[in-house]
């Protein structure tokens, strides 16, 4: 921000009567502290609301980082409240003072202390929150957050009026670093637009980057019908049978069943003892099992990333709010919530959450397929609902019952025909965009 020093500007006309003592040389030294004290604010401030926070304390004791991110997340933006308004306030004292001395000066020595107020604040108070973001200064200004603590306890009446008059006129008080970031990534995007810089595939990588905090485990998760399991007691010779025939270097170990997890097999840990010999395959899978991470379906992408980073595991169990298992999460779902669909060797050809384009109007697209993301790829305008995310949620919705196929609806101008489905769930649908939309069934 850039108002600050513009405020030395707005203060001169309030100090041109105001009586001051005789001009003295020494009675600068009070703005200047107040405009060291603001830049530490304001370093403070950006230090706190930086959607970077956590890679700017990496160099931190890891004890001593685990409890600032944890302060961070529950009174970060309290912390950033009182930091503002202590910056402003000595923003506003500091201006207030300068002009007022400025007054006993003559025009022709007055106009250069101004100008030479503008430069040091200008300098003090952006250049400081600039070394923040760029990593510096970090460890000092951390020494400085006990004092931050106490102003914000001080002004916490000021802050709750403060969240009430934003909330009267509209303004979200709850925005935090990530709606800052989308707003920047957003300017960028459409700037870089403008100047034909970016293709299609970057913007909507930066559209997912944009959506990343808003997304849950769920909306990412492989759910529980397409997934490997295993009972405790299968031998490994089984458990490696199943988890080549799927595809999968990890498969799941339940006991009685896949709502009772118990751990997660992975292949590679069974190669020391398969390399042995003699019965080591009958051996059970029980001998070399991970424990397993559980994540709830609400869990946000960006703090389930920062968790599997943290712990250093590539696997989470989703469960519901019963306690059951929804499904499994890796860093591959959260890496292609981002960059779209990563295909490896394992993938069987043609199977595919990618849509198959068939004509400008006319895709083919996986059951698993999200409705936001048609509208998207076909500039349509299926409706969007709480109680699903994928063109086969949608279809579930509106045909009532599981569609055989061949069956197809018309939807707000779409065509939706069901291409492959069985008795439990629809695997693929040819979607073409129409020119009316009306809405009618067809058998």
């Amino acid at each position: 921000m850039h108002e600050p020093p513009l405020l030395f500007l707005a203060a001169a006309g309030a100090a041109e009567s105001a009586d001051a003592p005789a001009w003295t040389g020494d009675n600068l030294l009070l703005p200047a502290l107040l405009l060291a004290a603001g830049a530490v604010l304001g370093g403070l401030r950006a230090l706190l609301s930086s959607p970077l926070a956590g890679s700017l304390l990496e160099d931190l004791p890891e004890e001593r980082r685990r409890r600032l991110r944890e302060e961070i997340e529950r009174d970060g933006r309290r912390l950033v409240m009182a930091a503002g308004i202590g910056r402003l306030a000595c923003v506003v004292a500091a201006a207030t003072l300068v002009f007022g001395q400025g007054q006993l000066l003559e025009p022709i020595r007055r106009w250069p202390l101004f100008a030479v107020a503008l430069v040091v604040s200008g300098l003090l108070l952006e250049g400081v929150p600039a070394l923040v973001v760029r990593g510096r200064l970090v460890r000092p200004l951390l020494l400085l957050l006990p004092p931050l603590r106490w102003i914000a306890f001080v002004l916490r009446p000021l802050t709750a009026l403060l969240d009430v008059a934003l909330r009267a006129v509209g303004a979200d008080p709850e925005a935090g670093p990530a709606d800052s970031l989308a707003a920047d990534l957003i300017e960028v995007a459409q700037e870089q637009e403008r100047e034909s810089e970016l293709d299609e595939t970057e913007r909507r990588m930066i559209a997912h980057v944009i959506d990343l905090p808003e997304v849950d485990a769920a909306e990412v998760m492989t759910p529980r019908t397409e997934l490997t399991s295993v009972p405790t007691g299968t031998s490994l010779a089984e458990a490696l049978r199943l988890a080549h025939e799927a595809g999968h270097s990890r498969i799941l170990v339940h006991e009685g069943d896949i709502d009772h997890v118990v751990g997660v097999f992975y292949l590679k840990d069974a190669l020391p003892t398969l390399v042995a010999g003699g019965d080591a395959a009958e051996l059970p899978v029980d001998q070399h099992l991970r424990q397993p991470f559980f994540v709830p379906e609400t869990m946000r992408v960006p703090a389930l990333l920062e968790e599997l980073r943290r712990r250093r595991v590539h696997l989470a169990v989703v469960v519901d709010e019963y306690g059951g298992t929804a499904g499994v999460v890796t860093v591959e779902d959260l890496l292609e919530e981002i960059v779209g669909e990563i295909e490896d060797e394992h993938d069987p050809e043609g199977e595919s959450l990618h849509f198959e384009r068939r004509s400008e109007d006319e895709v083919d697209v996986d059951g698993r397929f999200g409705v936001p993301d048609l509208n998207e790829l076909l500039s349509a305008r299926l409706p969007e609902d709480k109680d699903y995310d994928t063109v086969a949620g949608l279809l579930f919705d509106r045909f009532g019952h599981i569609p055989a196929v061949g069956e197809a609806i018309e939807l707000d101008g779409v065509r939706l025909e069901v291409l492959e489905a069985d008795d439990r769930r629809i695997r693929r649908v040819r979607v073409r965009r129409l020119e009316t939309g009306a809405e009618t069934d067809a058998a």
